[in-house]
């Protein structure tokens, strides 16, 4: 008896374990895509604050100071494959977060456009694309 429940721990370990990276994969999936989610609605927030030449400053500067945080995320993502998402996964992030993707990368858009020509803007905005590549 117990060398039959020693057999049935030594090949159940395995898919409980993989099971558990699964979950935690998950989680981890799905952390990610909300804090790239957040990067992104905080950066609409700070896009639209650039008015004048001095906002627009400041502004660049709360945009440079997210650089790091973009790094971050995009160093994770890397790590935990998500590029390599199953369909399912990929589907089921993006159906829970559409409205919220579509109204902060809409705003980015239209914001971006109304500021072309705005030098301190238009460079924060290439480093955090930089970073997030």
């Amino acid at each position: 008896m117990k060398k039959l429940i020693t057999i049935l721990c030594l090949l159940l370990t395995p898919v409980i374990l993989a099971e558990e990276k699964k979950e935690e994969q998950k989680i981890t999936s799905e952390q990610l895509f909300v804090d790239a989610l957040l990067l992104t609605e905080n950066l609409a927030k700070i896009l639209e604050t650039a008015k004048d030449k001095e906002s627009s400053k400041q502004a660049a500067l709360k945009i440079n100071a997210m650089v790091p945080r973009a790094q971050v995320i995009s160093q994770k993502a890397k790590k935990f494959g998500m590029n390599n998402l199953s369909k399912e996964e990929r589907k089921t992030l993006t159906e829970k977060y559409r409205d919220r993707m579509m109204k902060a990368t809409g705003k980015i858009i239209q914001l971006t456009n109304s500021l072309k020509g705005n030098k301190p803007v238009a460079s924060a905005m290439m480093a955090i694309k930089q970073a997030m590549q």
